[in-house]
């Protein structure tokens, strides 16, 4: 995992792909990163670098007031 969440600082790839090619140098497992939702996944051109693409996505819980029911 070479970030999480960092949507903000993914909007210049080009210090991704230094840290790619450094972390590749010295460590030859899979490489991923986890976006923020979709829209952080949006703001990532490295993609094709990595191995898999994560997305951290964390759904609301429904309220008390909202029970779910088997329908």
């Amino acid at each position: 995992m070479i970030g999480t969440e960092l949507t903000a600082m993914t909007l210049d790839p080009e210090p991704w792909l230094r840290l790619i090619d450094a972390v590749e140098g010295i460590y030859d497992g899979p490489l991923t990163f986890a976006a923020n939702w979709v829209d952080g996944a949006d703001t990532i051109s490295f993609w094709d670098r990595l191995d898999s693409i994560g997305i951290d996505a964390y759904m609301p819980l429904p309220t008390a007031s909202e029970m779910p029911t088997v329908e």
